[in-house]
């Protein structure tokens, strides 16, 4: 049994932690929730500073090799996560995308784990539902085994590694009941 000391409520087995099946209930509830208009302009939010965030690490970056760093980076109301998402992992998948996938952006569990916490309480408002966040990675958690993640889920990252890089990980912030998320 593995427990984090700072929560000693977390003492289940590392292997006892499961996702919340995005996929099968996406075409569901889900979906109307996560794309309803309050959702959305969270997203937007949170989105915009992903970009904005991003925009500044790459200036700086170009700024120290010596070169101009005058690029801009945005998010409009129209677009989704997959257009922000600059890793190429989808070309190694096997089988279909998921039908959530242009909401997925590898690297951006920060800016879309107020997203899936408002869609979690609104879908599922019997579970009490939170934000665990850690410098490696922020999740939904229903304070029991179930991550309601998106990116992990897609990405197939293990439940386990999950659970050991938030809820499990000492350095974690257990955000209250219904808190989001506050971004830069």
């Amino acid at each position: 049994m593995t427990t984090n000391y700072r929560y000693p409520h977390v003492s289940h087995q590392v292997s006892d932690f499961r996702y919340f099946d995005l996929a099968r209930h996406w075409s569901g509830k889900l979906r109307g929730v996560f794309e309803s208009a309050v959702v959305q302009a969270q997203l937007f939010n949170d989105f915009t500073k992903f970009q904005k965030d991003k925009e500044r690490r790459y200036n700086q970056s170009q700024i120290d090799r010596g070169l101009p760093g005058t690029a801009t980076f945005s998010f409009l109301p129209t677009d989704k996560p997959i257009q922000c998402d600059s890793l190429d992992w989808r070309c190694d998948r096997v089988g279909r995308p998921f039908a959530f996938d242009e909401y997925v952006c590898a690297r951006a569990c920060h800016w879309i784990v107020n997203s899936l916490l408002m869609t979690a309480r609104i879908a599922y408002p019997n579970k009490p539902w939170i934000i665990v966040s850690s410098h490696h990675h922020s999740t939904v958690w229903d304070q029991d085994v179930t991550f309601f993640d998106m990116n992990y889920f897609a990405l197939k990252v293990s439940p386990e590694e999950c659970a050991s890089q938030t809820v499990l990980d000492p350095t974690s912030f257990f955000f209250a009941e219904g808190v989001l998320m506050e971004l830069i």
